[in-house]
């Protein structure tokens, strides 16, 4: 079953606490069984996260192929990167520390501010049964609804 991208995505947020630890997520899901989520992981009296993963159900994409991961807004790009992807208890993703080091520079940059920035993430990745795969993430609101979550 090929999903339809072009529909549009079924969208929630959750947040969890344990311990010292929050973690706020959202996820986008285009079909029963394909979707991404982000999900920031943050000490509870800070704003900022500390981590990031970028999960996917795997019969989104093949764990063996890698993942490029574009930052936009309106289409005009902000950061990108690639990465591979590995196995995270039943899913897979990608685990990125919010002060990324980028290959070939020598500051790191911070992920969070440039997620703040952005209003989508493109995900480009190969299927499980070989189809090169693109997706638009959707992340308008991401701040507000982020910062929210502190207010609870």
């Amino acid at each position: 079953a090929k999903m339809n991208r072009y529909k549009q995505p079924k969208t929630e947020w959750k947040t969890d606490a344990w311990e010292d630890k929050q973690a706020i997520c959202k996820l986008v899901e285009w079909s029963k069984t394909e979707g991404i989520g982000l999900i920031a992981i943050k000490p509870q009296n800070e704003i900022y996260p500390e981590i990031f993963y970028f999960v996917f159900s795997p019969e989104t994409a093949d764990i063996n192929k890698p993942v490029e991961i574009a930052l936009v807004k309106n289409k005009q790009w902000i950061i990108g990167w690639k990465s591979d992807l590995e196995e995270i208890n039943d899913i897979i993703g990608i685990i990125i520390a919010n002060e990324m080091k980028m290959e070939g520079m020598s500051e790191t940059v911070n992920l969070f501010d440039c997620l703040v920035k952005a209003n989508a993430i493109i995900f480009h990745y190969t299927t499980p049964d070989g189809r090169d795969e693109m997706v638009k993430f959707p992340l308008a609101g991401f701040c507000e609804n982020y910062l929210m979550q502190f207010a609870k």
